[in-house]
């Protein structure tokens, strides 16, 4: 029988964010208890749900963002630039159709779902149900 590491008390409702994300990063799941390694994927899952909020609110901006601006500038149009996702396809080596799609999805949660993006950002739901 081995004795595994003390999970802190409260991990299954902190909310994500930086200290969710630390306390997760600091632990050794093979040394996780059985008892509590179900609350650390729950917390997990939460946490990821947070992350990929940020991440659609990120490629959302990129593809709003106007070509052409100078140094310091913040140049940004209320829609999607047609260059947009070509953009996103290439920073992150995606495919034409991955960086289209998600994109796309990241548009309709950031301009007409505000709430459901608050929702994946909280860890309300999960990315499958945005």
């Amino acid at each position: 029988m081995v004795i595994g590491q003390a999970v802190p008390e409260g991990l299954a409702v902190l909310p994500p964010g930086p200290e969710l994300s630390a306390l997760l990063a600091g632990l050794d799941l093979s040394q996780v208890p059985n008892d509590d390694i179900v609350d650390v994927l729950i917390a997990r899952s939460r946490q990821l749900a947070h992350d990929q909020a940020a991440m659609f609110t990120a490629l959302a901006e990129v593809v709003c963002r106007r070509p052409f601006a100078g140094p310091l500038e913040v140049r940004r149009g209320d829609r999607a630039d047609i260059c947009g996702s070509d953009e996103v396809r290439a920073a992150l080596s995606w495919t034409r159709r991955a960086a289209e799609s998600e994109t796309a999805l990241a548009l309709e949660l950031v301009q007409a779902l505000p709430q459901v993006l608050a929702a994946l950002e909280q860890g309300l739901i999960d990315r499958v149900k945005a």
